[in-house]
């Protein structure tokens, strides 16, 4: 399931992401016999051996090997380059997960262990990435989250608020966050890759207000050094314009900038208003930590 092999070339995140899976088993599997064997690797060293993109920021030394065991008596001292972590919740169910025989903490608790690492909105955003469309990627569903939420460890408020904010079925953190901006500045969260179906063709908006024929979509850099990616986005785009729909492309500067996004919104808002809906952007901006409140996603 964790394995990334057989991947196409095409697939670029998940090549990037089976070669690192690949380098760091390489790299730990000479440790794997002064390790007692209730530890696993886990932290950001589990995100590489999981194939789960790291956050962009977090404060964990790279070159660290991190690793948990249940109980302080099983750590082993004085392994150069390794961090020792205790981890109790390695005694429940489906906690941990071999890949090509090395252990591993899982997907979730992974994500647990660094709730308390990256700031509040990366980790919406790593989320969602455990929750991504590809299958190739894709390492949990929604109950995984929800397994843990009566579970006591260092970040657990900190994880249980991040849970209405995840979103199944995203393609990139870029989308996630774009999608999170357009709630910061009062806007509902958008529907996250719905089918558009225009002259027989039927292709995903990244996001957007179907209702309304709103689309919102992000462009990374991928989507300009690669000609046919670039032809297909606009082909497909230039299709949903002739069909009635508005569509706004953000890039990485907009999303690097508050002037630009709020311009970006305002401009959301005006096809909104045209098409009939009764939304607007509010300034300033709410923090991602604001939106998480659990009032706010009652009914």
């Amino acid at each position: 399931m964790y394995e990334l092999t057989g991947i196409p070339s095409t697939d670029l995140l998940a090549s990037r992401l089976a070669a690192t899976q690949q380098t760091t088993i390489s790299r730990l599997q000479p440790l794997l016999p002064r390790l007692p064997g209730t530890a696993v690797f886990s932290h950001t060293t589990a995100y590489r051996i999981l194939g789960i993109p790291l956050p962009e920021h977090y404060d964990l030394r790279d070159s660290t090997i991190h690793v948990s065991a249940p109980d302080p008596r099983h750590r082993r001292h004085r392994i150069t380059g390794v961090s020792w972590h205790i981890w109790p919740l390695l005694s429940e169910p489906d906690s941990f997960v071999d890949i090509y025989n090395v252990p591993c903490i899982s997907p979730t608790h992974a994500l647990a262990q660094m709730s308390m690492h990256m700031e509040f909105g990366q980790l919406v955003v790593s989320g969602d990435t455990l929750l991504c469309r590809n299958s190739n990627l894709r390492r949990a569903e929604m109950t995984d989250f929800r397994q843990l939420l009566h579970s006591r460890f260092k970040g657990s408020c900190r994880f249980s608020r991040m849970l209405p904010l995840l979103r199944e079925g995203t393609d990139s953190p870029k989308e996630t966050e774009l999608r999170l901006h357009a709630m910061r500045f009062g806007l509902p969260c958008p529907e996250v890759n719905f089918p558009v179906n225009t002259r027989g063709h039927v292709n995903h908006a990244d996001m957007g207000y179907p209702e309304f024929k709103v689309i919102l979509e992000y462009d990374g850099l991928h989507h300009f050094t690669s000609r046919e990616q670039w032809e297909r986005d606009w082909e497909k785009r230039n299709r949903w314009i002739a069909a009635g729909w508005s569509v706004f492309v953000a890039t990485a500067a907009t999303l690097a900038s508050e002037d630009a996004l709020i311009r970006y919104f305002r401009d959301v808002e005006r096809a909104l208003h045209a098409n009939g809906a009764e939304m607007y952007v509010t300034e300033p901006p709410m923090s991602v930590w604001e939106l998480s409140d659990r009032r706010r996603h009652r009914n």
